[in-house]
């Protein structure tokens, strides 16, 4: 890499580019697990609560596809190029740790879509999985004040949406003071459901780093005696292997979280660039290796 700022630059640029292309497609396939649930016996007027509860996973779907693609154009802008860091001399040629951050938002994001659409269920797990979705989400919303400081109560609180959700067939019940289908949702359960272990070890690395904890940030930071002789003066390490494995991983998430929208809606495009994503994602886990092997020792 020649400049590794500019290399990240352009993969999550291209990683955007083609995920908004993904989210972008509105097309649906006779027969697709989306196009089975649709109920042809009823009046246009007329939708189940079952309905309600798939058509809410669409929703959730499109709405956090959005703050995934969010997130990739602040990864991009987190590599500035030369000529940006040229035209900016406030622009910071490494974004440290906060990229970290921004993957484990992307991480979150595409375990949820990947766990919402996920081929291999019935439309009743895939609405199951929307109650226990909705309700988590309903308890943490249930208040709101604006900037007056009154407090609004929301139009969809829990007990609106445990009536449909009852009505739909599922049987809540009350853990801790709050609804529940089953059990609470978690993004742990959701992630590795989704991504298996490493997505829990991604997980956990990138949520130590969003945290500051010593145990990420620790091993990257180094004192060194100031040369006048004015004590010592701490620093970073790049953690450049960190960095490019982790536009590997992200390229893989989007990569599993994109083949479960193709397969919800049936689609077939050819996009080409799935396969370069994922030929340039195995060289980068050999660029973050042999970087590893080196000792890289460029400092921010």
């Amino acid at each position: 890499m020649i400049d590794a700022a500019e290399e990240l630059h352009g993969i999550y640029s291209g990683l955007s580019d083609a995920w908004r292309t993904w989210m972008s497609d509105k097309s649906i396939v006779e027969n697709s697990p989306a196009a089975q649930w649709l109920r042809d016996d009823l009046p246009d007027t007329t939708v189940t609560t079952f309905e309600v509860l798939l058509k809410g996973i669409e929703f959730s779907v499109m709405e956090t596809g959005l703050a995934v693609r969010d997130h990739l154009r602040s990864l991009t802008s987190a590599y500035p190029t030369p000529a940006i860091r040229q035209a900016d001399p406030e622009a910071s040629p490494w974004p440290g740790s906060s990229a970290f951050t921004l993957a484990r938002s992307i991480l979150e994001g595409t375990a949820l879509i990947t766990w919402l659409l996920d081929g291999t269920v019935d439309h009743d797990e895939r609405a199951r999985r929307s109650a226990r979705l909705i309700l988590w989400s309903a308890h943490h919303g249930t208040r709101w004040a604006d900037a007056t400081g009154n407090t609004h109560e929301p139009t969809a609180t829990p007990d609106y949406w445990k009536q449909i959700i009852e009505e739909a067939g599922f049987p809540v019940t009350t853990v801790q003071g709050q609804f529940v289908v089953e059990r609470r949702f978690q993004h742990t359960e959701v992630i590795s459901a989704a991504f298996g272990d490493h997505g829990k070890h991604l997980y956990s690395r990138w949520s130590g780093a969003a945290h500051h904890a010593p145990w990420v940030l620790t091993p990257g930071t180094y004192l060194r005696p100031d040369e006048n002789g004015g004590g010592h003066y701490m620093g970073t390490s790049s953690r450049l292997a960190d960095h490019v494995d982790a536009a590997a991983d992200v390229s893989d998430l989007l990569l599993t979280s994109s083949e479960s929208i193709r397969t919800y809606w049936g689609r077939t495009d050819t996009d080409q660039r799935r396969e370069q994503i994922s030929v340039r994602a195995a060289e980068l886990r050999t660029d973050a290796a042999q970087l590893r092997a080196g000792q890289d020792s460029h400092e921010s």
